[in-house]
This record gives structure tokens, C-alpha cells and sequence, in this order.
């Protein structure tokens, strides 16, 4: 593979990607193991998604759109573990935590991809009621965000990178935060309204805990390499500790800078999922290591 240099930790996107272009060819010309992985979450989601192009798949609503994707994300894995890639750790970005896990060998692909589904309809039922909106910030730093005037009533959901964070709120303390955002230099704001906010501490407490007792029954296995936690910076090492991260990850804020420091014995990153918004983020963190995404891919053997 030109240009890449192992090991590499596998980084797992969430759910704000789209396809960049080379997805569907790279898929066709590794039809067995992405049709093998499919037909698991085919299973999930109650739709044949071997029959759907990455362009239709994207088009399903939310819930299927998510076990898709962390599908994709699973088998684009396999493919580059047996292409030989040496891999020494696994990370995911929000709902890539359950990429990561499957990926790292703690679960079976069917069971993994059973709980991103789990956690979709646990997340839909917690904001039912109240749902929240969501707010990106670009050019500020967390600290910076939670002194502004309006930051009292959200809460801090993702922090993407040192200057990249996005918050949890009512409509009118995100119009508050946005334009006090504006006002100290933020580079850019980003609203979300169609989207329910994942890791939110308060909210999604109960829905953490149903998940973990979902998740438990499930057949876990002690991890074949680390999964970095961007949840604390650590890395799940065991079957327990990485049933504990898919729960925390629920309802805890993503602080992907913390994920990408654990993976410490790789020499860099290859994304695997749909687009490449973690190359993207990676411009924006304070780590040197190179990254690799899509674009790599043709050169697979």
C-alpha cells in the first residue's frame, strides 16, 4: 500500500459522514467479505442491504443508516487485515465505538452491529419527549465555549478536536451560545435540529445502563488488540473494560483527542467507513501521525 507505514490503529467514523467517492467500487471489488458482513446486519435491520448501493444506504432512515455504516466500517477492516496491514489498535469516533469493538475481535459482527441498533432506539426514546438541538463550534476551545454568555444550558457532547466541539441544548440557549460564539470569533457554528444528540451525560444516563444490560448478554471476548477510549484516553483491554466502553461511550462526551493519543504503538491512522471525516478532523489535532482513508484503498492487493 503506497505510502502507508504500520502499524496502524483502525479509526472507526460515527454517523455525520458521507461517501467520497471510491466506497462503492472498493466494495465491489471485495463483494464476499462485504456481502458476508451485510447479510449479519441485514439480520439487524429487517432490509437486504447486499441489494443497496452505498448511495441508497445512505438514503435509509437514521437507525438503518447507522448499522450500515458501522457495517461498512467492519468489513473495509477485514478487508485490510487480510491484506496483511499490521494493526495494532482500533478506535471509533461516537457510534464508530461499535466498529471498533467487533473490529478488535471483543464481539461478533452480528452482536455488534445488533447494539448499534439497540442504542439507536434507546437514544430515540430518551428525546422522544424533549428532543435538543446541536451546535458546532469551530475556532474555540471547550473552555473558551463553557465561559461564554448562554453556555449554562447546554451541555458539551463531542469534543472533535482542540478547536472543534460541538454542545447539546434547547433551541433558544443554542441561539444564545451561537451568537455569543460569533461574537468572541468563532470560525464557524453549525446547527443540527434533525438529529438526536448522542453522549449527553444527563439524558442519556438510563439509556447507558439499559444498553450495558443488553449488551451483557452478549458473547464478548477479550480484545485481540486495544480499543482506544474516547471516552477517558484509555485503552479497553478486556472483555469487561471494552463492555464498559460501549456503555459509558453512550453517555459520556467524545473526546476524540483522547482516543487518538491511546492508540500510542501505531505509526498512524487508516479510517475505515464511509468518507473520510476523520482525515478530515485530523488536520486539526495536535498529533503528526499520518492518516489514511479511501483514497488508499485502490492500493490494497
Amino acid at each position: 500500500m503506497d505510502g502507508i507505514r504500520g502499524p496502524v490503529a483502525l479509526a472507526f467514523p460515527g454517523a455525520f459522514v458521507q461517501p467520497s467517492g471510491p466506497e462503492q467500487d472498493f466494495r465491489e471489488s471485495h463483494r464476499p467479505i462485504f456481502d458476508a458482513v451485510l447479510a449479519d446486519a441485514s439480520s439487524v435491520v429487517g432490509v437486504d442491504l447486499r441489494r443497496l448501493s452505498v448511495e441508497q444506504a445512505m438514503a435509509l432512515e437514521e437507525g438503518p443508516r447507522q448499522v450500515f455504516l458501522q457495517a461498512f466500517g467492519i468489513a473495509a477492516a477485514q478487508v485490510v487485515r487480510e491484506a496483511g496491514v499490521p494493526v495494532v489498535a482500533t478506535l471509533g469516533h461516537s457510534l464508530g465505538v461499535y466498529g471498533a469493538v467487533v473490529a478488535a475481535g471483543a464481539l461478533p459482527v452480528s452482536s455488534g452491529l445488533t447494539l448499534v441498533r439497540v442504542a439507536w432506539d434507546l437514544v430515540q426514546e430518551a428525546y422522544q419527549s424533549d428532543p435538543l438541538g446541536m451546535l458546532g463550534i469551530v475556532g474555540l476551545g471547550e473552555d473558551e465555549v463553557l465561559a461564554l454568555p448562554g453556555a449554562e444550558g447546554v451541555q458539551v457532547v463531542l469534543v472533535n478536536a482542540p478547536w472543534s466541539l460541538v454542545v447539546a441544548g434547547t433551541p433558544d440557549s443554542l441561539d444564545s451560545l451561537e451568537a455569543s460564539a460569533r461574537e468572541a470569533g468563532a470560525l464557524k457554528t453549525i446547527r443540527w435540529t434533525d438529529r438526536v444528540a448522542y453522549h449527553h451525560p444527563v439524558r442519556l444516563a438510563g439509556a447507558a445502563a439499559r444498553l450495558a444490560e443488553v449488551a451483557a448478554r452478549e458473547p464478548w471476548r477479550d480484545p485481540e488488540v486495544p480499543i482506544g477510549s474516547p471516552v477517558d484516553g484509555r485503552l479497553a483491554r478486556t472483555a469487561p473494560e471494552a463492555l464498559a466502553l460501549v456503555r459509558d461511550n453512550l453517555c459520556s462526551p467524545v473526546r476524540w483527542p483522547q482516543a487518538v493519543a491511546a492508540a500510542s504503538e501505531a505509526a498512524g491512522f487508516l479510517e475505515c467507513g464511509v468518507g473520510s471525516s476523520l482525515v478530515a478532523l485530523a488536520r486539526m489535532l495536535p498529533d503528526d501521525r499520518p492518516w489514511w482513508g479511501a483514497r488508499h484503498w485502490k492500493d490494497l492487493p
